[in-house]
C-alpha cells in the first residue's frame, strides 16, 4: 500500500527476512532517499513502540544533554 504526500510518500508491506516475518513502513521522501522501520506481524506493543521510538530520534536527533 503507498500514500503519495507533498513531502513524503509512504510505503507499507510485509517481507520475510531474518527468519521472520515483518511490518515494514518506509517514508520516502522527494529526492528518493528512504527511511523507515520495521516489527514483527506479531509484535507486542512493546515492539512496536521501539520501533517507533527508535524511528523519532532518527529523524529528530534528542540534543546532548548538559
Amino acid at each position: 500500500m503507498s500514500v503519495i504526500g507533498d513531502k513524503y510518500s509512504v510505503e507499507l508491506g510485509r517481507k520475510t527476512t531474518h527468519g521472520g516475518d515483518w511490518v515494514i513502513i518506509k517514508f520516502i521522501a522527494a529526492d528518493g532517499s528512504e527511511r523507515g522501520f520495521r516489527f514483527h506481524v506479531d509484535a507486542s506493543d512493546r515492539e512496536i513502540a521501539y520501533a517507533l521510538r527508535a524511528f523519532a530520534e532518527q529523524i529528530d536527533p534528542s540534543p546532548t544533554k548538559i
